[in-house]
């Protein structure tokens, strides 16, 4: 029922956003060289039936070294709850392959990997720094020239990787979605 939402939402904003384009953009096809700056925020819930989730804004830099095909760098601000709040701040690095390009739609995968830091423990009992992985599928619908409106689905890991020991490493694993955009020069 929550992915069915997330995915209902996304929906509903592509379809949205596809009626405030005035015209028209030619087909954009994420050539080599092609720049990129995002800003987005996601919201993921731990899979079991429980009050724990973690959501984040972030800001990224990209660039596209091969046709389709882009790294890019993100600082992110977090706020998790797990029995209580936390807040902090973190980085990731993320690979994005837009693997279907269909007028102004572009569909596509991505992963990517960080680091995060908190003022309390996330999860409950684990330690104020922690490990993260994420992926899953995306879709990028080209509003102006430039300027893309994206969101997903995706799953995320959270662990400390055991540097605290085998007692102090509890594992977050959820699904969410996210939404942003996505400025290309």
């Amino acid at each position: 029922m929550y992915m069915t939402r997330i995915l209902g939402g996304l929906v509903l904003g592509a379809a949205l956003a596809g009626s405030v384009v005035a015209a028209e953009p030619e087909a954009h096809n994420f050539a080599a060289g092609t720049k990129a700056f995002t800003l987005a925020t996601e919201y993921v819930r731990e899979r079991r039936d429980s009050d724990i989730y973690l959501a984040n804004v972030s800001a990224g830099y990209g660039y596209y070294f091969w046709d389709n095909i882009a790294f890019e760098i993100h600082g992110v601000g977090y706020y998790a709850y797990d029995d209580a709040p936390a807040i902090g701040g973190g980085a990731s690095i993320l690979a994005r392959w837009h693997f279907l390009n269909i007028g102004r739609f572009s569909l596509y995968g991505d992963v990517l990997g960080g680091i995060m830091q908190l003022d309390g423990n996330f999860p409950n009992g684990g330690t104020h720094f922690n490990f993260t992985y994420q992926g899953g599928p995306g879709m990028a619908i080209q509003l102006r020239d430039s300027l893309f409106l994206i969101g997903g689905a995706r799953f995320e890991h959270v662990s400390n990787g055991f540097i605290d020991g085998r007692d102090r490493n509890p594992i977050f694993n959820s699904y969410g979605g996210y939404i942003g955009l996505m400025w290309t020069f």
